[in-house]
């Protein structure tokens, strides 16, 4: 769990006075949500007070965004259409988008702007996809998902200063929570959720925002309520296709076909249509927000690039399965590749990246033999190779690549992968080396590691040097369990 930090944020709300404030139809419209008797009259009478705010949810109520399916003229027939809780939601949503600046000096207000209207409109679009009944708790949590950066930006200027320097350098299109965490202690998911608090927004909308910036490997204290855990899955597909439709790219459509399919069951056929769809809406809200959509590629032209792009590498990866499945790069005593096999795929591998076709993580484990020979004669170490080779190829993935580098060491090269999602790995192997019926029975030392970005054509081997250094430092330990390094190198 993140540590708190509430006591440091109110130190820091206590000194800054450029924070953003709640502006007072939104404080109004917070104190009608949270009294039991509001009725639509008495929203409206709150909303009078704001006659642009009054305009925006007019202009809600005729949106696709909003789909009503008829004309909607005047401010109490919106009231009438929408409904207490949508009017009450959508607007908070409206309100404190005013509240939240649009323009600094370091930050970029542009591209959080975007992202965070991009981000909203899918989390609602995809609620009524799904026929969630938290469409509008979506949007407003998917509106408010990064405020943190734009406090940090303003209260801490200096320290995060750094944070977007060193998110340049790295190549990231954004700063990520884990780099704020790496430099900072905390990311904007703490600080979101503290100025949320701060504000007495729902608890729900502050829950939402917290739980989505939270890192893959961390586990909540008990389980989230159900509402908030629905509101939560909408979210993550939402950042994710918000990553595809800010920035493009092969590996961003991966990654929420992958969410949309494991939260939702849409094939990649129907997240298509859906994200093809978006392009409406977004300017629609676009415009209300005052936001604009901008002048950047459609949703249809940043998916027709992305699969233009996972077709491409697609090809690249099977010419160099194709050239490492040859004669003359495949190990005779185990079918599979071999060192010079393992060379090529991993070469084009520090390639695409170099030459920015791949932005995924990548990652090799190595497994050597323990005692080769204690399987006795030639024949038997042979055939405890084959066993090997054969329980990796297995455990591979479609993309991955299992390699037998040398007598007794093999390798598998991951194209996309975690530290986490490769601890996993390594830990299945050690299963399965258990279970395999193999006399003697089959045993071997991890290492494994990850490089999140290449710099030099060298880069590749290096990862493999010591990946094999980690599992030389496992069988120095000797108690079986893989060394795998926790987070992803950053090539220099």
């Amino acid at each position: 769990m993140k540590a708190p930090i509430d006591p440091w944020l109110q130190g820091v709300l206590a000194q800054v006075e450029e924070l953003p404030s709640l502006p007072a139809a939104a404080l109004e419209v917070l104190r009608l949500c949270r009294a039991e008797e509001t009725t639509l009259d008495d929203l409206a009478g709150a909303l009078s007070l704001d006659p642009a705010l009054a305009a925006r949810i007019l202009r809600f109520a005729n949106s696709s965004l909003f789909g009503s399916g008829e004309e909607v003229r005047t401010l109490q027939r919106a009231m009438l259409v929408l409904g207490l809780k949508t009017v009450q939601l959508m607007a908070l949503s409206f309100s404190l988008v005013s509240a939240v600046p649009r323009e600094g000096k370091a930050f970029d207000y542009g591209t959080y702007w975007r992202r965070s209207l991009v981000r909203a409109v899918t989390a609602r679009s995809l609620a009524a996809r799904v026929q969630s009944p938290w469409l509008d708790e979506a949007f407003l949590a998917g509106l408010l998902a990064e405020i943190g950066q734009v406090v940090l930006a303003r209260c801490l200027a200096e320290e995060y200063g750094a944070v977007l320097v060193e998110s340049a350098r790295r190549g990231l299109a954004w700063p990520t929570a884990a780099l704020e965490h790496e430099l900072l202690g905390f990311d904007h998911a703490d600080v979101g959720g503290a100025l949320l608090r701060s504000w007495q927004l729902p608890r729900y909308i502050e829950l939402a925002v917290t739980e989505l910036g939270r890192a893959p490997a961390e586990t909540p204290v008990a389980p989230l309520p159900a509402e908030i855990a629905a509101i939560v899955r909408v979210l993550s597909v939402a950042a994710a296709a918000t990553e595809l439709l800010t920035r493009g790219g092969g590996a961003a459509l991966t990654r929420v076909e992958e969410l949309a399919r494991t939260h939702f069951a849409l094939s990649a056929e129907e997240l298509r249509s859906f994200l093809e769809a978006l392009d409406a809406p977004l300017r629609e809200a676009g415009e209300m927000l005052d936001l604009g959509r901008g002048a950047g590629p459609t949703p249809e032209e940043l998916l027709s690039a992305a699969r233009a792009e996972l077709l491409d590498l697609s090809l690249g990866r099977a010419r160099a399965s194709a050239e490492a499945a040859a004669p003359a790069r495949l190990d005779p005593r185990t079918g599979i590749a071999n060192h010079e096999g393992f060379a090529l795929a991993l070469a084009e591998e520090v390639q695409g990246r170099l030459v920015g076709r791949l932005r995924s993580t990548m990652a090799i484990l190595v497994v050597e033999m323990d005692d080769l020979a204690r399987h006795g004669d030639e024949a038997q170490r042979t055939e405890a190779e084959r066993a090997l080779a054969g329980l990796l190829a297995r455990l591979a993935r479609r993309n991955d690549l299992a390699a037998h580098l040398a007598p007794g060491r093999f390798a598998l090269l991951l194209r996309e992968a975690t530290p986490f999602g490769l601890r996993a790995l390594a830990e299945r192997v050690r299963a399965a080396m258990a279970g395999a019926r193999a006399v003697p029975p089959l045993a071997a030392s991890l290492g494994g590691a990850c490089l999140g970005r290449v710099r030099t054509p060298a880069d590749g081997h290096a990862l493999l040097q010591l990946a094999q250094h980690l599992a030389q430092r496992a069988r120095a330990r000797g108690d079986g369990r893989p060394e795998v390094l926790r987070g992803a190198l950053q090539a220099d």
